[in-house]
């Protein structure tokens, strides 16, 4: 049905798909995934439900997972009030690593040339390295939580859940998942 509805509309109709349980829903799920695969194709397919009542195979199709995949793209593409300080302390982290990888190679050659005193000023340089190296990875974790927070709020994971559900061409549910507010909104409109 859906190849022949694109055959004719060169578009794949929005087909919703109910069953009484999860094993049955998931078997559906399962083989469409399977044709839509071996044909290439690129209709986008939704499992609405309980992830964890889901088969393993079909929960990456979740609209759980799908919602996370979206806001991966949405935190890694968008701008936040921490990008700017994200940015500089990821550079900073870098650059102090390079730093570190170097004062190493300088404490291996000072102990092959014999120079003890030297390698032990090298060490000193590491250690203090190391603590600022510390510093920047606590910083920079939570600039990352924040940029994370700004993208997870309960306003935008309506949003990202409407636009995974909106963006896909068959939804599979059971008859119980199938009842809830954000599909009766979807399909009502």
């Amino acid at each position: 049905m859906l190849y022949t509805h694109y055959e004719k509309t060169n578009k794949y109709p929005r087909i919703l798909v109910c069953a009484p349980s999860n094993n049955a829903v998931d078997e559906i799920a399962a083989r469409l995934m399977h044709v839509r695969d071996a044909r290439k194709s690129n209709y986008h397919i939704v499992r609405v439900g309980v992830t964890t009542s889901m088969h393993p195979s079909v929960a990456k199709i979740s609209l759980e997972e799908l919602i996370k995949k979206h806001q991966q793209t949405i935190m890694e593409t968008k701008e936040s009030p921490e990008s700017c300080k994200l940015r500089t302390l990821t550079e900073e982290h870098s650059l102090l690593k390079k730093n570190k990888t170097c004062l190493i190679a300088s404490i291996d050659a000072a102990n092959k040339n014999g120079q003890s005193d030297e390698a032990r000023m090298y060490a000193r340089k590491l250690e203090q390295l190391e603590g600022q190296i510390e510093g920047v990875d606590r910083s920079l974790n939570e600039c990352m939580k924040n940029h994370y927070n700004y993208f997870n709020t309960e306003r935008m994971r309506s949003a990202f859940k409407k636009d995974v559900i909106s963006g896909s061409q068959v939804i599979f549910s059971t008859l119980n998942s199938c009842r809830s507010r954000e599909m009766e909104n979807l399909f009502v409109q």
